[in-house]
């Protein structure tokens, strides 16, 4: 694993990303005394979760489609902000989120009002309301996909410590194959989940954009050897940016670039 690390770190072409996004990606990285690669790999994820099954780009004419998917494999050791730099531009997501999870709560009250009345008068009653997501971060396969048949347009993944998402593989499935299905999703293809006595969950095209921080020595425990061999690893766009002075600055945000 060692032999296949760069030596030599090649920066961000910052001047290759559109107008709004490279003006935020620099200003985050001021704020953050960051390299640029961290914010934009936020950034990017976030874009691709956005596109998500909206998009899909034509490799050949009628043969070779490809879906909007990223992920992002931000590796620096401990101290170096790189959650504040995965979390601080997808503060949008989760801001979504939130408002999606009250609204949920205040139409699953009205709905249970409202199921209570049509059962007392003999009525029929509406089907239960959705909880729309946009983010997800510790979940079970069978966990993804009840999520992705609400939301069949894509999901973001945004993980503080990718390892943790990697260790979660095969936890609570004593015939594994959760790697299997990642491979399937970094692809948008077809997850199917059989559970006993109900039917099962199938996502035609199951989409999830992740992006996630790990430490050096860790990166290298977790993806040497059956992560490697299997692809897993390949999928990811991988930065290991030098560390940046942490010394305190007044940078702030500009407001134009929110």
């Amino acid at each position: 694993m060692k032999d296949r690390i760069p030596k030599i770190y090649s920066p961000l072409p910052c001047d290759l990303l559109p107008g709004p996004l490279r003006e935020y990606v620099i200003a985050a990285s001021e704020v953050l005394r960051c390299d640029p690669v961290g914010p934009a790999m936020s950034c990017l994820a976030g874009c691709a979760a956005s596109i998500g099954n909206a998009r899909n780009l034509e490799v050949k004419p009628n043969t070779d489609y490809r879906p909007a998917n990223l992920w992002f494999c931000l590796i620096s050791g401990s101290g170096s902000r790189k959650t504040a730099q995965i979390k601080m531009p997808l503060a949008p997501f989760h801001k979504m989120q939130v408002a999606s999870y009250e609204q949920y709560k205040q139409d699953k009250q009205q709905y249970e009002q409202d199921k209570r009345a049509a059962q007392r008068d003999g009525l029929d009653y509406p089907d239960p309301p959705t909880y729309k997501r946009f983010t997800v971060d510790d979940i079970t396969i069978e966990g993804l996909c009840s999520a992705l048949a609400q939301t069949p347009r894509g999901l973001l993944c945004g993980k503080d410590e990718l390892a943790g998402w990697v260790k979660g593989f095969d936890k609570y499935r004593s015939g594994g194959g959760d790697v299997e299905q990642w491979l399937t999703i970094y692809d948008a293809g077809t997850v199917q989940v059989d559970r006993k006595g109900t039917d099962p969950i199938v996502i035609p095209r199951a989409f999830v954009s992740i992006i996630g921080g790990i430490q050096p020595a860790v990166f290298r425990r977790c993806f040497d050897g059956e992560f490697m061999e299997n692809g897993l690893l390949a999928r990811f766009m991988v930065a290991a940016p030098p560390r940046q002075s942490s010394r305190h600055t007044e940078a702030q945000l500009p407001q134009e670039t929110i």
